[in-house]
C-alpha cells in the first residue's frame, strides 16, 4: 500500500506544470584527508552565483 501511495505521490508531481528557480548555491566540493587514527581534515569549497539579487545568509 506504501508502494501505490509513493508511485501515486511521483506520478502527481511528474504531471504538474512546476516551474522551480534557485538563485543562491551553483555548485560545490568536498574532499577529506585521513591523518592518522581518527583524525580527518575536510575541505569544504561552495560557489554561489554573486550576481543574484536576492542573497540568503
Amino acid at each position: 500500500m506504501k508502494n501505490l501511495y509513493f508511485l501515486s505521490l511521483i506520478f502527481g508531481l511528474c504531471c504538474c506544470n512546476i516551474q522551480l528557480k534557485a538563485a543562491h548555491l551553483v555548485g560545490g566540493e568536498m574532499s577529506y584527508e585521513c591523518l592518522g587514527g581518527n583524525s580527518y581534515r575536510i575541505n569544504l569549497y561552495v560557489y554561489r552565483d554573486c550576481n543574484c539579487f536576492f542573497v540568503p545568509i
